[in-house]
């Protein structure tokens, strides 16, 4: 059995590639996606075990919608573990990530 695929889901192209680079020594397969929707066909196409899923602060509207993202995953691939990774210390939205989408783990960015 192949090991499980570890998704990275960012649009920050730079902070992406920085935790890639952090976990790729761990010698997990990874896989990186800019956004939600080529997050959704990674998924479709490789056995992903874990997902790390960036948050932005740009807006309200923006972190509803990547909760949502969340929120699906633990719907239609509920053996997925669930990581947000978050800009900021909002404390309303990453409860509501961990209520609604079942996330495991919030993580800062630096």
């Amino acid at each position: 059995m192949p090991e499980p695929i570890v998704l990275l889901v960012d649009n920050n192209e730079t902070e992406s590639q920085s935790l890639y680079e952090v976990l790729e020594p761990l010698s997990y397969p990874i896989v990186k996606a800019t956004d939600t929707s080529q997050a959704l066909e990674r998924l479709d196409q490789a056995q992903v075990g874990v997902i790390l899923c960036g948050q932005t602060a740009a807006s309200s509207a923006q972190k509803r919608a990547d909760t949502e993202f969340l929120r699906t995953l633990a719907l239609d691939h509920p053996w997925v573990t669930r990581i947000l990774l978050s800009e900021d210390g909002d404390t309303l939205s990453n409860l509501n990530a961990v209520n609604d989408a079942h996330v495991f783990k919030i993580l800062f960015k630096p």
